[in-house]
């Protein structure tokens, strides 16, 4: 096994980061500065919630839409059905927790 200058003591740079130590910090500190935009990144969290509600009442998947003003009845592709269900059950955790 190679010692570098991290794990041998007596070299000058023994103190040094290595670039993976240094490339696990960049992603590390900028998912924390991007993470409140990241949050609700699109902005529908509220949509993703109610159809999520509407799938865990009904037991079944949209295949119309029942929200839209302009576009009500007509066919509609649930594409995130599965995060749909994840946000309205940790919107229904978080509810029975906090109030």
């Amino acid at each position: 096994m190679q010692e570098n200058h991290a794990t041998n003591k007596s070299s000058p740079l023994w103190w040094m980061l290595s670039a993976e130590a240094i490339l696990f910090m960049a992603i590390f500190f900028k998912s924390l500065y991007s993470m409140p935009m990241l949050i609700n990144g699109d902005g529908d969290l509220g949509r993703h919630i109610t159809i999520g509600n509407v799938l865990l009442e009904t037991h079944e998947i949209l295949r119309t839409d029942i929200f839209s003003h302009t576009m009500q009845g007509q066919a509609l592709i649930l594409h995130e059905w599965g995060a749909d269900l994840l946000f309205a059950l940790a919107h229904l955790a978080w509810r029975s927790c906090w109030h």
